[in-house]
């Protein structure tokens, strides 16, 4: 996965290197992204995946981070500190904001599609 913040000012980047092996990274990285919104510049490490490896995720409208991980999805701050997390009983893929007010998160997992109304918008 990868997004924009709501500022464009950094960009998130999902590596998904777990998927090769137990020693590859499993972490979203954020870059800098330059005035000119042309040339990315020095990235840090934003979070650690906690369990599987983080694929598909979203920015919200407060500039919050939604992403999927093994056991469900993952929601941090753009500090990278982590807010909290929606468990589902099965691995998660992708999600992403939808609903007229996009405030309903759909999250897709190994064999179901669920949905969850939230207090943020999409």
């Amino acid at each position: 996965g990868l997004a924009f913040s709501t500022n464009e000012k950094h960009l998130f980047i999902a590596d998904s290197g777990g998927t090769e092996g137990h020693n590859r990274p499993k972490h979203i990285r954020r870059f800098e992204v330059d005035a000119s919104g042309k040339t990315l510049g020095s990235s840090t490490v934003f979070a650690k995946c906690p369990a599987g490896f983080f694929d598909g995720f979203r920015i919200d409208q407060q500039d919050r981070l939604w992403t999927s991980c093994a056991d469900g999805v993952i929601c941090y701050r753009q500090d990278g500190r982590l807010i909290g997390k929606i468990k589902i009983p099965e691995m998660v893929a992708n999600l992403t904001f939808g609903g007229v007010q996009r405030n309903r998160l759909f999250i897709c997992g190994t064999t179901s599609l669920y949905a969850v109304y939230l207090k943020v918008n999409g």
